[in-house]
């Protein structure tokens, strides 16, 4: 799919994007599942930080509308996203599953923008400051899980435990540029003065240099889970779960890191077929103090019971997520 577009009243502003997505699925044996997809998607755009702000009058500028105060020579927006996902799902028997994601991705956001800053009312002039950013993701995600289904006495169990995997980094590019204070563009200095009333955006500039610095920021987690759904009758169930996060997050070899942060979750959900439901929960989730991320803060979430005025509900069901602070109760109704 590709899509160019402009912006109504604007002049110079455009938008361009292409993408493309694929998916394939094989099944070998009736218990077995493979799948796998891939997303692209490239951005090509003029960055667009408006109009002028008059602090006096605390209102925008009276200007033309399609005025746009930027360098065409210097301005620029690129973002492309590269999404890789294989699966596989296991029957292993009426009572067992595992399912199982793996997903890499690489991401990039490269923009030269001018901000119209610092405009002058008496000399009609503007500084078109240049912000920039010139950065790349790479991250690999994994989550496994088996599912267990078994009676005890009376009471019915979907036990589900599992581990969660992730590496994200991030590599920012800084730069050195030669740029001008004045027109014509003819030294290196700072940002250039525009036109308030009639920017003029076709200016020479001179181009980016070497690169100056790479700074990084890498983010690992691992998690392990463990819940399980005890049913009592069609209209009631409980669940209860445990879960702990590590995480570790560095930055130009600063490094800060907590092990083993324990969550749990209970909580009693009662499906019925009545129009009122009520289903009250209870988690308990320390978590790591701002400043010294290895010094735990327990802390206690309570859902309070809602109601809701509904002709049927359909059984509730309980999603681990990703986050330390996520264990989400689910429910549809009709």
């Amino acid at each position: 799919m590709t899509h160019d577009s402009e912006v109504a009243g604007r002049d110079e502003v455009f938008n361009n994007r292409w993408g493309i997505a694929a998916a394939a699925e094989w099944t070998p044996t009736d218990a077995l599942t493979f799948g796998f997809d891939y997303y692209h998607l490239s951005t090509d755009y003029m960055p667009d930080w408006g109009h002028p702000y008059d602090v006096e009058n605390n209102r925008p500028f009276a200007v033309d509308r399609d005025n746009f105060y930027g360098v065409l020579s210097r301005d620029f927006g690129e973002t492309f996203a590269d999404v890789y996902t294989a699966d596989a799902k296991w029957v292993i028997s009426d009572t067992v599953e595992f399912d199982t994601i793996l997903r890499y991705g690489q991401s990039k956001n490269a923009y030269t923008a001018s901000a119209p800053e610092r405009p002058d009312a008496e000399s009609r002039t503007v500084s078109a400051n240049a912000k920039r950013r010139d950065a790349v993701t790479d991250y690999w995600t994994n989550q496994s899980r088996l599912t267990f289904r078994f009676d005890t006495g009376t009471i019915g169990h979907t036990l589900v435990t599992g581990i969660e995997l992730s590496r994200e980094e991030t590599l920012n590019r800084t730069r050195a540029f030669t740029e001008c204070a004045e027109l014509p563009c003819t030294g290196s200095a700072s940002n250039p003065l525009l036109n308030l009333d009639n920017p003029d955006n076709s200016i020479p500039w001179g181009s980016d240099t070497e690169v100056t610095g790479r700074p990084t920021i890498k983010t690992e987690t691992a998690a392990l889970y463990v819940l399980d759904t005890l049913t009592f009758s069609p209209k009631w169930e409980a669940f209860i779960g445990l879960r702990a996060d590590s995480y570790s997050a560095e930055t130009r070899g600063w490094t800060r890191t907590a092990r083993a942060i324990p969550t749990s979750s209970t909580g009693m959900p009662a499906s019925s077929t009545s129009r009122w439901r009520m289903p009250p929960s209870m988690r308990a989730t320390p978590r790591p103090r701002t400043r010294h991320a290895n010094s735990l803060m327990p802390s206690l979430w309570i859902m309070a019971a809602a109601t809701r005025w509904s002709r049927r509900w359909t059984r509730s069901r309980t999603i681990p997520s990703s986050s330390a602070r996520s264990t989400i109760s689910a429910a549809t109704w009709t």
